[in-house]
């Protein structure tokens, strides 16, 4: 019956014993199911903003069927169109994808999600350059009890229209635009009792990413990130949590080549608080840079007040270096503070003071953070 439910096709699955009188030596079982709908659409809508636009908004539409031609697999169908809005109204990019979803690989219980994208030219007003990006996604999953194992190939290829090549490579390297293809693997195993509000067992995950090499791309590295996280009740409604995360990038070529957005950084409301986000990282004429080494340790201590409304002690460290030889536990930050979290349907709102307790950053000394859900 589970297996059934997991496979997300039907609503309804009972399993009743069906009368055998006069049969002793007979079990009849009868399985009924209902069907959920298998066709559905919807729409979404977010509005932001990065270093380059002041404001966007990127609207998006799906069409998807969980149970294709009655086959069990999922087919689905999504646009997404980013644009420029307020301060002038342009479109800056379009995507669609094309994803299909196999509950069965090769006749065993392994899920696999093929994923097709490409975005169409779409042109920099202000740097006369259009961009082209297409590729593929590939994972699968395979489960063992509360063990998951999974795997996958990402590859891309983007296009630079309207500009001599030099003038391409510059354009690439200001505007961080790179082509990244990857062979990922990541292996997770979780115990906790809730995997929102735990208060019991144990979270460990570790990944490896190997990218560029023979799959070629921009960058060429090896990343190896691991965390542990452990939840205890040493007394009656009192959690104590604590959370180690290591997180190394090698090299795969004579040369590191790896983009900013893909070192580490670390700092914030999830990390070390305290600090502001993403702060805590090399940085070069003042701007952030990332690093190759993080090094991150949380403490904390939750506990009811009344009804909803729960308090938190905790002590954060953490670093990031940008290679192996700067490591320097001197260097690690480290804050303290407290909290309250209100429970909701959908996670803890969390609400807390940080105090940096290191005397590294003089620009800096605490901050208020307010986030969904715990950092761990």
């Amino acid at each position: 019956m589970e297996n059934l439910y997991q496979t997300g096709l039907f609503k309804i699955v009972t399993l009743d014993l069906v009368d055998t009188t006069g049969q002793p030596d007979t079990v009849n079982l009868e399985l009924k199911v209902i069907e959920r709908k298998t066709g559905g659409y919807g729409f979404s809508m977010d509005f932001g903003a990065d270093k380059n636009y002041d404001f966007t908004v990127k609207a998006g539409a799906e069409w998807s069927n969980r149970n294709v031609f009655r086959s069990g697999n999922a087919l689905s169908i999504k646009g997404l169109v980013l644009s420029e809005v307020v301060s002038r109204w342009q479109i800056l990019s379009h995507r669609y994808e094309l994803s299909t979803y196999r509950p069965w690989t090769f006749n065993k219980r392994i899920p696999t999600n093929f994923v097709i994208f490409f975005e169409p030219e779409a042109k920099n007003v202000d740097l006369g350059f259009s961009t082209r990006r297409y590729g593929v996604n590939l994972n699968s999953y395979l489960y063992n009890g509360n063990k998951i194992h999974s795997g996958g190939l990402s590859y891309e290829v983007v296009d630079i229209f309207g500009v001599s090549e030099d003038q391409a490579e510059q354009i690439r390297e200001d505007q961080g635009i790179s082509i990244s293809r990857k062979i990922n693997y990541t292996f997770q195993t979780d115990t906790r009792d809730n995997p929102i509000v735990p208060t019991n067992g144990i979270y460990f995950r570790t990944s490896v990413d190997f990218v560029g090499g023979f799959l070629g791309g921009d960058e060429d590295y090896l990343k190896i990130d691991a965390s542990l996280s452990n939840y205890i009740k040493p007394l009656y409604n009192l959690t104590y949590a604590n959370r180690i995360r290591v997180g190394i990038i090698g090299r795969t070529t004579q040369k590191l080549n790896i983009s900013t957005p893909n070192k580490y950084v670390t700092g914030g409301a999830n990390s070390v608080r305290g600090f502001d986000a993403l702060s805590i990282a090399p940085k070069e004429n003042s701007s952030v840079i990332g690093g190759q080494i993080l090094f991150l340790l949380n403490f904390e201590v939750r506990y009811p007040i009344i009804s909803n409304i729960w308090g938190n002690f905790f002590v954060d460290f953490g670093q990031v270096w940008l290679e192996w030889k700067d490591i320097n536990p001197t260097d690690i930050r480290a804050s303290m503070g407290i909290g309250l979290a209100y429970m909701t349907p959908v996670g803890p709102i969390r609400l807390e003071r940080g105090f940096i307790l290191t005397h590294l950053d003089p620009e800096q000394t605490a901050k208020w953070h307010i986030s969904l859900m715990y950092p761990f």
